[in-house]
């Protein structure tokens, strides 16, 4: 970064770099590396897990050990390149671009050949993601099918039951009318023979008072020693008959 003019003693130093432009510069890197520098750790660290093979701890182990080691290189390789010929701002940020973009060279190149595989493959893929598709289909209206068959099931089982229960209130209503209609007739009953009772109350009631009056009008001997009706000769007895009286 210094240059020494013939004409001059003393040599210029025409770096311009600023802090600011190192701090740009680490962003970008770590940006772009650092999914891979954590990636290769993760690798390193699920080798050690005794659940796993020896052969996939040994692959588990060296891939991330690959993948830290060309992150790390590539960081480091950037650093020192800039540090050798960056001369601004703007040579850092480019010269750091460059470098990402030659890492990323191996990532291109194999995307490009899927695409190529898929130009010839593609048709394939769409018929079969066609039938795959097709086919969830079907299962989905099968499983759709079912469901219905299952609902309706359940409509008549609901139905069966309502109408058993109608049925069932409908029989206790019919035996509670019935019982209704018995206890009404009960009461009828009961009724009639209280005013039967009292119709033979009033009839005897009417007879004791024609016995009383005809044994007023008819006077007889009695001892005197025998105050009661029964010591008395009936009408019967006597060859008199009584006359039938309307209540």
């Amino acid at each position: 970064s210094f240059k020494c003019p013939r004409d001059n003693l003393e040599c210029l130093n025409e770096n311009d770099v600023s802090p600011l432009g190192w701090v740009i510069f680490t962003f970008l890197m770590l940006a772009h590396l650092s999914r891979d520098l954590i990636n290769g750790l993760k690798l390193t660290v699920l080798c050690g897990k005794l659940r796993h093979e020896r052969s996939a701890m040994i692959k588990y182990f060296s891939g991330g050990l690959i993948l830290l080691w060309i992150s790390s290189l590539a960081i480091l390789s950037s650093f020192l390149y800039n540090l050798a010929i960056g001369r601004s701002e703007t040579q850092l940020i480019e010269n750091a671009v460059i470098v990402l973009f030659v890492c990323d060279v191996d990532e291109f190149s194999h995307m490009a050949v899927r695409a190529a595989q898929s130009l010839r493959t593609g048709t394939r893929e769409f018929v079969d993601e066609i039938a795959t598709l097709s086919c969830a289909v079907e299962k989905m209206s099968a499983d759709f099918t079912k469901l219905q068959k299952k609902l309706k099931n359940q409509e008549e089982e609901i139905e069966c039951f309502s109408e058993e229960r109608d049925e069932k209130l409908k029989l206790l209503q019919k035996q509670y009318e019935e019982m209704e209609m018995c206890l009404q007739k009960k009461d009828e009953e009961l009724k009639k023979v209280l005013q039967s009772n009292v119709q033979l109350e009033l009839r005897m009631k009417a007879l004791e008072g024609r016995v009383m009056l005809w044994i007023q009008s008819h006077p007889t001997e009695r001892p005197i020693d025998s105050p009661d009706i029964g010591d008395y000769e009936t009408p019967s007895a006597r060859g008199v008959d009584l006359e039938p009286m309307n209540l």
